[in-house]
């Protein structure tokens, strides 16, 4: 009978380093930003706009899934 052993820390798999994707930059001419749309659909606040668009630079990740994460927002809204 063969004893399992439990690999030491740090000799096991390791997670996958995160993905970090560059800022998308402004939206194209005619077409309004996520924020400031649901800015003036009376969504989210000013205050809730700006968490989210700092925690957007420093994680790379989408506004939308930030501002639902963070329950602002329900996934509903987001998809209107």
């Amino acid at each position: 009978m063969a004893l399992l052993r439990r690999p030491r820390p740090g000799t096991g798999p390791s997670r996958p380093a995160p993905v970090i994707r560059p800022p998308l930059g402004p939206a194209p001419p005619g077409r309004p930003r996520l924020g400031d749309l649901l800015q003036l659909q009376g969504a989210i606040q000013a205050s809730d706009l700006s968490t989210a668009l700092t925690h957007q630079e420093v994680s790379g990740r989408r506004l939308g899934t930030i501002l639902v994460e963070q329950g602002v927002i329900d996934d509903r809204v987001l998809a209107e």
